[in-house]
């Protein structure tokens, strides 16, 4: 997509994927079109099976549509991610536990292509201080709670210095107490280093929470089906939920979910 334009960071175009099992083919995501913008915090939500990973594996490089196209800064996704552009936060952290947390946030600098020498990357420690961690750098996974854990990827996913960071319900399997407490986090890290991030949840007070702009899909066969703004300056504080204005969005987003 040369044409791109130069405030877009990520552009899909009528993409679709297909899976093949034995019952036949199945149609995970059809005609999908999208665009974010470079520094946007995007959130995407649906039901279970609408494609809402799929779509984000499309733009990581882990899938290729049969149809249709996805660009990341103008270009295929698989150049982002030899120039380590791409970030990937998973449900599960996915921690080796044999590695303190500060090795676990050095182990994208040692394995891999060798092309972030050609980047800046940011210091593990101060990653781990940035995401809440000063003081527990040299712990095991096994020595820190689900909500550290998951900190220790964020930095992990930081490392190399993406200019995307595509976050799979990485709050998920967390309580809604220290779920909310790291969507504040998320946020202060998001104002730092400025990337841009599409978050994946089946939360709808967390993508309102979150995002700049909700993307709401349906199911069967995955497509979007509205985009929803949320015009509400930052910083967010926990308590914004008990606003009118916020729940009046997350009404929105509810009643588009319904009728999705």
């Amino acid at each position: 997509m040369d044409n791109q334009d130069a405030d877009t960071a990520i552009e899909v175009a009528n993409a679709t994927v297909r899976f093949a099992t034995d019952q036949g083919d199945i149609t995970a995501l059809k005609d999908v079109s999208a665009k974010i913008g470079v520094g946007q915090f995007a959130t995407i939500i649906g039901p279970s099976g609408c494609g809402k990973s799929t779509l984000l594996r499309l733009i990581a490089d882990l899938l290729e549509p049969v149809f249709g196209s996805v660009s990341v800064f103008g270009a295929p996704p698989s150049q982002a991610r030899r120039a380590r552009q791409l970030g990937f936060v998973f449900q599960d952290a996915a921690l080796l536990p044999w590695r303190t947390a500060i090795k676990n946030v050095e182990l994208p600098l040692e394995v891999g292509g060798r092309t972030s020498r050609d980047r800046p990357t940011r210091d593990p420690a101060e990653l781990l201080d940035l995401v809440g961690l000063a003081g527990r750098h040299q712990a095991y996974p096994q020595e820190l709670s689900g909500g550290m854990r998951q900190r220790v990827s964020i930095a992990r996913a930081l490392v190399t210095q993406p200019q995307v960071l595509l976050m799979d319900e990485p709050f998920g399997a967390l309580d809604a107490i220290t779920r909310n407490r790291l969507n504040v986090e998320l946020l202060n890290i998001w104002a730092e280093i400025g990337t841009t991030i599409v978050f994946v949840t089946h939360s709808i007070d967390e993508a309102v929470f979150l995002g700049q702009r909700v993307i709401v899909m349906s199911a069967n066969p995955g497509r979007v089906h509205t985009e929803i703004d949320v015009p509400i300056e930052y910083p967010r504080a926990p308590d914004l939920r008990e606003e009118p204005g916020f729940v009046a969005i997350a009404a929105q987003v509810r009643k588009a979910l319904e009728s999705a």
